[in-house]
């Protein structure tokens, strides 16, 4: 059985979320990091699709969706082979990252061809290993178009079976255009016809995603986008709320890199300010990270009776497989004393670092119960904080949940509580949840329960959130706000003005 246990990227298809603990985990970061995600990585391509679009409306366009289709994966190669294309040395790449198509735009120039014929590579009944993107619709319908909706520079057209510029969007395709120049008109002829030359992508190579610091009006627009202004909905305020948290976060002083897993670990182990006016943004991440943790510990009890399974292919009984799992606890001590036995065994060591260790070994029970531990030893008294980001519904299973169980219940003997909350949250749950994918027609069983048993059926991949942070510190690198981690005097006048 593989046991590993990695972060990864949101999405993979071995993240089931069995125990439906993840969803509303991603819910929240969601709505604090709204209008992109882990795949939308570069924010000039929100410009270059809503004035290819803008364009494409205004050239007296069909209904065909085939017609519609081609011309997107004929403006999204083409970017791709701008983007990559070096006009001081032809033949290497410019060394452009996040582009839709990149390998393909990398291997093209990289023949000795004057003129690049990209017809075959972007016709949708071309064989999938040949196209510029295995998939036949491209990026933009899959990944960049949901966001471009959520963020409010898309809308589905009332006729047509497409999306179009909202007034938003078109004005941004505007300030887009004007930062081209000559450059638009050429790109939309050689799109239309399949066919560039190297003088062609020369003069189109300034619409490349990092080419963006050399058109300030642009980022000036993508950066009001970004920080709320253009669009003042509540959900574009939390997501500025959050920069401006990233931002003052780039003010500190340490030697660690800005990155994803900085920002997350620092807001969760420092207590919000209460004086702030991002004390509800600070707030809302460290229980992002507390219901991620919470989650990672209870797919890992899944996890481990999962092995204890594959070890009796006659199987357990659920209330004999639960007190399997619990049994290296004792009784001799309640609930509420052995968590806290093992928050103090970790002394001062960090979330992060306890729950790394969990991460990087095959764990003991202890060891998977530790960082609950220490969410208890947050929030256990009074858990309602949490509330505020994990509504309590019917049958919805969050960090607060369990918390509150725990609070309940922590004078009751460790292993008999224990195997307690693994038969509730972690055996009965993962059944319920299963059946209830299974009746809108997804088998997603790791046990099945058979003859008053639990057989083994599939094995578990355990893995953390990304939540769109890293996506985030792209974005405000290339709008300008920092540069490698250190805040710029863009940043520091929005830090300002505040």
């Amino acid at each position: 059985m593989d046991g590993t246990t990695t972060w990864t990227s949101i999405g993979e298809r071995r993240g089931q979320d069995p125990l439906a603990m993840r969803a509303p985990v991603e819910s929240l970061y969601r709505r604090l990091l709204s209008g992109f995600s882990t795949v939308t990585t570069r924010p000039r391509y929100y410009c270059f699709h809503a004035w290819w679009l803008s364009s494409y409306a205004n050239d007296n366009p069909t209904d065909s969706r085939d017609d519609y289709d081609d011309r997107a994966r004929r403006a999204e190669a083409l970017y791709a082979l701008a983007s990559l294309y070096n006009p001081d040395h032809p033949a290497e790449s410019s060394g452009e990252v996040g582009i839709s198509g990149r390998d393909y735009a990398i291997s093209t120039l990289s023949w000795d061809k004057d003129v690049i014929d990209f017809q075959r590579a972007t016709d949708r009944n071309t064989d999938p290993k040949d196209r510029y993107i295995r998939r036949k619709g491209g990026d933009f319908s899959q990944v960049y178009a949901p966001q471009m909706r959520e963020i409010g520079l898309l809308a589905t057209h009332s006729s047509r079976k497409f999306v179009v510029p909202t007034e938003q969007g078109r004005a941004l395709a505007d300030v887009f255009a004007a930062s081209i120049g000559a450059a638009g008109p050429a790109f939309l002829s050689a799109a239309k016809s399949g066919r560039v030359d190297r003088d062609t992508l020369r003069q189109i190579s300034v619409m490349r995603p990092s080419a963006l610091k050399d058109a300030p009006e642009e980022a000036a627009a993508l950066l009001d986008l970004l920080m709320g202004r253009t669009i003042p909905r509540p959900d574009h305020i939390a997501r500025r709320d959050t920069l401006r948290l990233i931002l003052q976060e780039a003010t500190r002083e340490t030697d660690r890199k800005l990155d994803q897993e900085r920002l997350r670990w620092h807001w969760m182990e420092t207590d919000p300010d209460p004086g702030s006016p991002l004390f509800e943004t600070h707030a809302s991440w460290r229980h992002f990270q507390a219901g991620d943790t919470a989650r990672l510990v209870c797919e890992l009890l899944l996890r481990t009776a999962l092995e204890y399974l594959t070890d009796q292919p006659a199987g357990y009984r659920l209330p004999e497989l639960a007190a399997i799992v619990a049994s290296p606890a004792s009784d001799a001590e309640t609930l509420g004393g052995y968590l806290a036995r093992l928050d103090t065994e970790n002394g001062n060591s960090s979330l992060e670092d306890i729950q790394a260790r969990v991460l990087d070994s095959t764990p003991s029970l202890d060891d998977i119960l530790a960082p609950l531990a220490r969410l208890w030893r947050i929030w256990g008294a009074d858990p309602t904080p949490l509330l505020a980001d994990y509504k309590p519904l019917p049958e919805r299973q969050t960090v607060a949940t369990l918390l509150q169980w725990i609070e309940a219940e922590n004078d009751r003997p460790a292993a008999e509580a224990i195997a307690a909350f693994c038969s509730q949250f972690v055996l009965r749950r993962h059944l319920t949840i299963a059946s209830r994918k299974l009746r809108d027609g997804r088998y997603t069983y790791l046990f099945e329960f058979e003859d008053g048993r639990l057989l083994f059926r599939e094995s578990l991949w355990v893995s953390g959130s990304g939540p769109r942070l890293a996506t985030a510190l792209r974005f405000m690198d290339d709008a300008g706000l920092l540069q490698g981690g250190q805040l710029t005097d863009i940043g520091r006048a929005e830090m300002e003005a505040a």
